[in-house]
């Protein structure tokens, strides 16, 4: 899988957001000593109608500032894809609150 599970929050919208999974370019962590340890983020991100992801809003990480470019620049290349079988005139893949959580540990 390529991100840890996120959790979707209702809005005004014509449709409810179909199940499905971000596709795209893995984050890559950081390997200097700066970023050696435990870690977490909370990302807000939002997609169009074809499911590419339009904002990406860092809502907090830790352990540092730096990392954020890195996260923004990787989560800009995703895509929200709905699951197989998702039946698309009953649900569409355009969402402004796609959250996305992830811990790492970097030994």
């Amino acid at each position: 899988m390529l991100q840890p599970a996120f959790t979707q929050f209702p809005e005004s919208s014509p449709l409810p957001v179909c199940e499905g999974e971000f596709t795209g370019k893995p984050i890559r962590y950081p390997e200097t000593k700066k970023f050696r340890g435990v870690g977490s983020m909370i990302v807000r991100l939002e997609t169009a109608v074809d499911g590419k992801v339009t904002k990406v809003a860092i809502l907090g990480v830790i352990p540092d500032e730096d990392f954020i470019s890195n996260i923004v620049g990787t989560m800009e290349t995703w895509t929200y894809k709905a699951a197989s079988g998702a039946d698309r005139s009953a649900c569409g893949l355009e969402s402004r609150n796609h959250l996305y959580k992830a811990s790492f540990r970097i030994l």
